[in-house]
């Protein structure tokens, strides 16, 4: 056992997410995808702050994979989907249910 390492628990999220290629500036991206969240009509979007996700190592050069993502709101009645994905109208965004 590492005394260094911690579990923590948290409460599942439900997160907008956009796919990015290459090596993005993530600042510019999620700028770029709240205004398409803005222009899709989402009101349930907490902007205060973004999530990323890198899931390439630093090496590797082409089909690199990243995303960009923004906490959905929910409100106090409704429950979260069932489904760990569910993907929007241009299938370029989707809602992820997160267990960290």
């Amino acid at each position: 056992n590492d005394s260094s390492v911690h579990v923590i628990s948290r409460e599942s999220i439900t997160l907008y997410s956009k796919f990015l290629p290459g090596r993005p500036n993530f600042e510019e991206e999620a700028k770029k995808f709240q205004a398409e969240l803005v222009a899709a009509g989402h009101t349930d979007v907490d902007f205060s702050m973004f999530y990323t996700a890198g899931y390439d190592n630093p090496f590797k050069i082409f089909n690199r994979r990243s995303e960009v993502m923004f906490k959905k709101i929910l409100d106090s009645s409704s429950t979260p989907p069932q489904t760990d994905q569910e993907n929007s109208v241009d299938g370029n965004e989707k809602e992820e249910t997160t267990n960290p």
